[in-house]
């Protein structure tokens, strides 16, 4: 009976020492596969951010852009308002040096000058 419970005791220690090896072993795979993963977050984290840079970088060069773009047509637009008030202008400043007097309504084949006569 006591060497039965010293094999006994012998088995129990044995898969004790078994259950802590394997316990070791998968402590460290557990702990390879953390270091694993935190350079796989870090690694897309780096990336992630270096895309959000150049992400911004565009974003402003396109806004640049757009403000350029927006300001040349600003400016081509107010280049064709004053051309339209310039044409305005010179439609009505033969009205306006006309005399009160001067009433007629010139014809097209006539000349003014051929109406003052």
């Amino acid at each position: 009976m006591v060497q039965l419970a010293v094999v006994s005791e012998q088995e129990e220690e044995a898969l004790t020492n078994r259950f802590l090896a394997r316990i070791d072993e998968l402590n460290k795979e557990k702990a390879r596969i953390i270091s694993e993963v935190e350079r796989e977050e870090e690694f897309i984290t780096n990336t992630l951010q270096k895309r959000l840079v150049q992400l911004q970088r565009e974003k402003i060069a396109m806004e640049n852009q757009l403000e350029q773009e927006q300001e040349a047509m600003v400016n081509r637009l107010a280049k064709q308002l004053d051309a339209l008030r310039v044409a305005i202008q010179c439609r009505r400043v033969p009205r306006a040096r006309r005399g009160r007097g001067d009433r007629r309504v010139v014809g097209r084949n006539e000349s003014r000058r051929g109406a003052e006569r």
